[in-house]
């Protein structure tokens, strides 16, 4: 990794750009502009610069925008380059090539970056300006070093070396140091990498003032060299440093980068664990800054991890994850050199048209020449013709005074015309929302009515007949009579218990407190707390949680749901039956499945189950009741966890209802 891969201290320069022209810089990127009409429209603003100062300031926006937007900044170069007189200023004339090679690098053309750099380098030496040549020396050597000249390369480090001081510039000198150790860790001299990294790291953090992006560099570095010398421990120490470095900048392509390095260290260790977590989180932080290389080779090393373990499945889900990513990358790249293409082609036809008209000038001005004495037979009737127009045209003023006064009027009167309009419909939707939660609510209150009455007649009319015939009943008698009691009561007590738990969610004074749970152990304890239920009717329930699943949800709504979804599926699944309980991993999150093979449930009744003014309540395999309130509650409690429900049945084969919870990012004492 270098720092930084173009002169000077550009990464100071950005910085200060960015907070200087952020409505500029921040609005271009990724946004449907003609580059042209941006470019040309910065260049209008350069009215208060002259001279110098006016090539100075372009050159400082062609550094900006060679990070923002490289189409503007070629345009601004091309400009500099067309209209900058060379013999007059000089030392703007050579930044300009430093800004050309920097460009002529971006595209890949290191000849011509070359070029540039050796015709800057002539003239900063002829102005002996010993700042600029050291900054030139490194911009070459930067170049070398991704053409894999290794020896070229460091000899030009060198040199940017001797035109500076650690003492006046440490900054500067820290960041050739890192330069030079990238050389010899590409050339695996792991040891004289390490010398160089350090001595940069020492520089750089030393001085207070610096930019802690300067630090962090050498600080990575430091880690992936220890790595390769088999220092692991080390490895680790300065890569989760450079980590927090960057997590405080809000670094998300480094904290990626870093996550990467680290994993491999990992892997190395053979804790492929640790490995696959820090992996994962550079796959998710990378693509959030469409950081492809990081992305494609994390997603690489996790396949490989997960083949390794066995888990073959997810190993194919990433390796095919990996390949479309790589092919996407190819196809941008394939679009880019097309669109590069495509734009020289408009160049040459905009210099063929600019050439023609040339041409047609000429013929015209030859034309003019020729009717210039037929002119001025004709001004006197033309100065004649000018005071005509000149009364119409004030006939036509007054006229159009009086017209835009009344159309600003009519205007005025059909703006009113349609606010009315707007309110009167907002009233009208609001009108037909208050009848709609009427019609709900009096569904609602008509469903619990009945729901309440059925077990507290069925409750009454059991103790009646305890009441007048207990004494005459027979032990056996009693004891059915006490179960149905006993059920009535149940059913009636889970009615209420659901019914308040709705309210309170309904009212938002429910506490919702999530965190990080292992949603095996919550699966396990639940099922426990049923067995009994399952032993009854000789079900068994089968759990296929894989270990270390982790969630971020509150710990008592994920037991209710899991209880209810269980609960239900016992309900409705026939004596000698079987639940399955499992987990999937998904691309947005973790995916929770509770399957039985019992009733089923009606395409019609499928649709009203999450509803709260429809009644769907169905008896059993054994005759058990429920409400039907359990699930809308399920669904509540689903949604304030941030993730979504759903269900599949057919019926007499069986019902699968699917809960998925959102994809969750950790730390490691966490994860």
């Amino acid at each position: 990794m270098l720092v930084p891969k173009f002169p000077g201290s550009i990464l100071t320069l950005y910085l200060f750009f960015g907070t200087l022209f952020p409505a500029i810089g921040g609005a271009i990127p990724g946004q449907a502009k003609d580059v042209q009409q941006v470019a040309d429209s910065l260049l209008g603003t350069f009215g208060e610069y002259e001279g110098a100062d006016f090539f100075d300031h372009l050159n400082n926006l062609q550094f900006y925008y060679y990070f923002e937007s490289p189409d503007v900044g070629e345009i601004l170069l091309q400009f500099g380059l067309e209209n900058l007189d060379s013999a007059q200023y000089p030392k703007q004339y050579a930044n300009q090539q430093l800004a050309l090679g920097m460009f002529a690098e971006r595209r890949g053309e290191n000849t011509n970056a070359i070029s540039a750099y050796y015709k800057a380098l002539a003239v900063f030496e002829v102005l002996n300006n010993r700042d600029d040549i050291s900054d030139t020396y490194n911009s070459l050597g930067n170049v070398y070093l991704s053409q894999g000249e290794y020896e070229a390369s460091s000899g030009f480090y060198q040199k940017s070396l001797e035109g500076i001081d650690s003492l006046s510039d440490p900054n500067k000198y820290g960041t050739i140091l890192n330069n030079i150790g990238e050389v010899y860790f590409e050339q695996q001299e792991y040891e004289k990498a390490y010398t160089y990294y350090q001595r940069s790291y020492n520089l750089l953090s030393l001085n207070a003032d610096s930019l802690r992006y300067d630090v962090v560099v050498p600080l990575h570095n430091l880690g992936r060299v220890y790595r390769e010398l088999g220092q692991y421990d080390k490895a680790l120490e300065n890569l989760k440093g450079a980590y927090e470095v960057d997590r405080n900048l809000a670094d998300l392509e480094g904290m990626a980068i870093d996550n990467l390095e680290i994993g491999k260290v990992y892997i190395n260790r053979n804790q492929l664990d640790s490995a696959e977590f820090h992996l994962r989180n550079a796959i998710i932080q990378g693509q959030r800054v469409e950081a492809y290389n990081t992305t494609q080779e994390a997603m690489q090393l996790i396949a490989s991890i997960l083949q390794k373990q066995g888990r073959y499945r997810e190993a194919v889900v990433y390796q095919s994850r990996y390949r479309m990513l790589t092919d996407s990358v190819i196809a941008w790249q394939n679009f880019a050199d097309i669109h590069a293409i495509q734009s020289a082609f408009e160049k040459a036809q905009v210099s063929r048209e600019l050439e023609r008209l040339r041409r047609d000038q000429e013929v015209e001005e030859f034309k003019l020449k020729e009717t210039n004495l037929q002119a001025v037979s004709f001004i006197i009737t033309f100065v004649l013709v000018l005071v005509v127009l000149g009364v119409l045209l004030w006939q036509y003023r007054t006229n159009a005074r009086a017209s835009t006064m009344l159309n600003a009027s009519n205007d005025k009167l059909e703006a009113q015309n349609e606010d009315l309009e707007y309110i009167n419909e907002q009233l009208e939707a609001s009108e037909r929302s208050l009848q709609e939660v009427n019609a709900t609510k009096d569904k609602f209150f008509s469903i619990i009515s009945h729901d309440l009455k059925s077990p507290l007649n069925s409750l009454i009319g059991l103790l009646n007949i305890l009441l007048k015939y207990g004494s005459g009943l027979s032990q056996e008698e009693l004891m059915d009579l006490t179960q149905k009691i006993d059920g009535s009561v149940k059913a009636l007590t889970d009615l209420l218990d659901n019914l308040l738990k709705w309210s309170m969610a309904q009212t938002d004074a429910i506490d919702y407190l999530p965190k990080v749970l292992d949603l095996k152990a919550e699966v396990e304890r639940t099922v426990k707390l049923l067995s009994l239920n399952a032993d009854q009717k000789s079900i068994t329930i089968e759990t296929r949680i894989t270990p270390g699943t982790k969630i971020f949800a509150d710990q008592d709504m994920v037991s209710f749901i899991v209880r209810n979804l269980v609960s239900n599926a016992l309900k409705f699944t026939f004596p000698g039956g079987k639940i399955v309980v499992q987990t999937n991993y998904v691309e947005d999150g973790v995916m929770l499945r509770v399957s039985d093979n019992g009733m089923g449930i009606s395409p019609e009744n499928q649709e009203k189950l999450f509803r709260i003014d429809s009644n769907v309540s169905t008896k059993g395999t054994q005759n058990e009741t429920g409400t039907g309130l359990g699930l809308v509650l399920i669904k509540e409690f689903v949604e304030k966890n941030q993730g979504r429900i759903s269900v599949q049945s057919k019926q007499g084969e069986g019902t699968t209802f699917t809960v998925t919870f959102p994809a969750l990012i950790l730390t490691e004492e966490e994860y």
